[in-house]
């Protein structure tokens, strides 16, 4: 994905599973993951990089991950409103 971008603007990382030795299965899931994250930030999922770490050979859960980015994005976007809103108050 990143040779076909000349930027990124957004990493998803996880750990527990390292996606790799998973063959053309575990490469879907790593653009599964790169598109989720565009989709919840509004990004070309070849602005977002992918690592992960972990067990060698198991395929990544993408129904527990895909949740998790989006409700990490959402309460991540919450906070972020809430410091704009505190800083706007000074």
């Amino acid at each position: 994905m990143v040779h076909n971008s000349p930027y990124a603007q957004a990493v998803v990382i996880n750990s527990g599973v390292a996606n790799a030795c998973t063959g053309e299965e575990g490469y879907g899931y790593c653009m599964d993951m790169a598109e989720t994250v565009g989709n919840e930030m509004k990004l070309p999922k070849d602005a977002v990089l992918v690592a992960s770490t972990g067990v060698i050979g198991r395929q990544l859960p993408m129904d527990i991950i895909k949740e998790g980015i989006k409700e990490n994005y959402l309460r991540d976007l919450s906070l972020m409103k809430k410091q704009q809103h505190l800083r706007q108050k000074r």
